[in-house]
């Protein structure tokens, strides 16, 4: 695993890496609690482990290894 994707693909998604990595912040956001845990991470690897179940069982088509995690983890610096 590869937490910090830069997918090779110069395809941006609305603003976002690519299309994974743009989903995965949907659905983190739709769910309070995971948006919580998300808001709580230490790290990208940190948002990688809280998350990656939650998101695989949405089973929506995400590549969790296209998923840019440096760039969610950078969206979750809560206050």
């Amino acid at each position: 695993m590869n937490n910090t994707n830069t997918t090779t693909n110069t395809e941006t998604y609305n603003g976002w890496s690519n299309w994974d990595t743009w989903n995965t912040y949907n659905w983190i956001t739709d769910d309070e609690l995971t948006h919580r845990r998300a808001c709580c991470s230490t790290d990208p690897d940190h948002l990688h482990e809280t998350i990656v179940n939650y998101i695989l069982r949405r089973n929506d088509g995400i590549d969790i290894d296209n998923v840019n995690w440096v760039e969610i983890y950078d969206a979750f610096v809560c206050d």
